[in-house]
């Protein structure tokens, strides 16, 4: 009975759809592992540079 009524308040309100926990969960992780491949690849192009003149020291 309570699920209903929160099904009605929320169509009624026009609040939208009820959130997709899942698909955010996803969305997440999938943000996450391209954050690391970017990380690799930033890395990766400024290797040589590194080589040269010293890994700056992140704090």
């Amino acid at each position: 009975m309570f699920q209903e009524l929160g099904e009605q308040a929320r169509r009624e309100s026009d609040l939208g759809a009820p959130t997709d926990i899942e698909g955010l969960r996803r969305t997440i992780t999938r943000l996450e592992q391209r954050t690391v491949e970017l990380t690799e690849a930033m890395e990766e192009s400024f290797r040589p540079i590194w080589r040269r003149h010293g890994k700056p020291i992140v704090s």
